[in-house]
This record gives structure tokens, C-alpha cells and sequence, in this order.
């Protein structure tokens, strides 16, 4: 099956949610078959073990699955 995934933003969910920005390439319509790319950056708020999730938002009942981030500050 190919759909066209209609993409509403990145969400950020999890205790070190803040730790965590994305940039990314994408345009609202991704057509089937086709790609971009999410660039995460990691700036830890405190020190020690850093996690959050990042969930792609879509109206599409075949929206991508939450991506599990995770990092240590210094």
C-alpha cells in the first residue's frame, strides 16, 4: 500500500524532553516512496543520563513510530 503521509510537526514527550531540538528537511506532504530527514540535537540540562522521545505527528493512521533518544551530561 502506498498513502501520502500528511506530516503535522515533531513532538517531544519524557522527563528530559528540553534536553532534546530537532531541524528538519520535511515538507508538510510526504508522498509515498519518498523521504527527508530530522536532525536531533542534544544539549543536556543537567548532568548524568538524559532520555526523551521524539514522536513524528501526522493525520495519517500511518504516522512513524516514536524514536527513543538518549545522551549523558557532562
Amino acid at each position: 500500500m502506498s498513502v501520502t503521509l500528511v506530516l503535522q510537526g515533531e513532538k517531544f514527550v519524557g522527563t528530559n524532553k528540553s534536553d532534546f531540538a530537532q531541524t528538519n528537511n520535511c515538507t508538510q506532504f510526504l508522498a509515498a516512496n519518498s523521504s527527508c530527514t530530522v536532525s536531533v540535537t542534544f544539549t543536556p540540562g543537567a548532568v548524568g543520563s538524559r532520555s526523551a522521545k521524539m514522536t513524528p505527528t501526522s493525520t495519517s493512521t500511518y504516522s512513524p513510530n516514536p524514536v527513543s533518544l538518549s545522551g549523558t551530561g557532562q
